[in-house]
């Protein structure tokens, strides 16, 4: 039998002294820098970092993914998901938390698309959104595009409500709103649990006993539609 076809002996007691395996200066010994055949090991070193790349790739495709599920890609706005997470998940009136929510509806934007096209339509919207965004800027506040021309605002512990209404009548004033070129109604209401018994929102696939908004949501819409029928005048 060749020497190279014996196996060598895996107990300790039966090495020999400088053989292969304990003698640090032998060509085997992989732990020692400067192996025999170092382009085995650059080989292992570059599938790690080409691991390691795609492992970041990967994060950052889920985040983005995240991200998009949760903007509005035209407008930057929080998404459709994000009103409904907190009101499922976040919102919750045992706390005593004190909520007011605010609907804008654009006015005339299918004329708009109809007359000079959609690139001016989202144009409008955008402008209306930022609008929007920047009337609100405390922390916590959260601008929604509910629709294609639909936006909910949710603002958190508004303080002094009558003086809170006062300030955003006057932002949202038609005079105001014609400097800015831009064209909402808007509607609010005050969470309230002995008004809203079903809380801030149901689903539209729910009736609703139109003589007693029992939503904070359906409140809000309520008053909003009163504000485009007078904004119209």
């Amino acid at each position: 039998m060749s020497q190279d076809s014996r196996e060598i002996p895996q107990n300790p007691k039966h090495i020999k002294k400088n053989s292969i395996i304990d003698n640090p200066n032998s060509d085997y010994n992989l732990s020692k820098k400067g192996s025999s055949d170092p382009g085995i090991t650059d080989i292992i070193l570059a599938a790690a970092d080409n691991l390691k790349e795609k492992i970041e790739t990967l994060k950052q495709i889920a985040e983005k993914a995240k991200q998009d599920s949760i903007t509005d890609s035209l407008t930057g706005c929080f998404s459709r998901k994000c009103w409904e997470d907190f009101v499922n998940k976040e919102f919750n009136p045992g706390l005593g938390e004190e909520v007011t929510i605010i609907l804008f509806d654009i006015n005339n934007l299918g004329e708009t698309n109809n007359k000079n096209g959609h690139q001016a339509g989202d144009l409008l919207v955008q402008k209306t959104a930022n609008y929007i965004k920047d009337t609100f800027t405390r922390n916590g506040d959260m601008t929604i595009r509910y629709g294609g021309d639909e936006f909910i605002q949710i603002c958190r512990y508004v303080g002094d409500k009558e003086k809170f209404i006062t300030r955003l009548e006057s932002k949202f004033s038609k005079s105001n709103q014609e400097k800015e070129g831009i064209s909402v109604a808007f509607g609010y209401a005050h969470f309230d649990k002995n008004l809203d018994e079903d809380g801030l929102f149901i689903s539209s696939g729910n009736k609703y006993d139109n003589k007693k908004r029992k939503t904070t949501f359906e409140r809000a819409d309520f008053s909003m539609y009163k504000n485009k029928i007078d904004y119209k005048k």
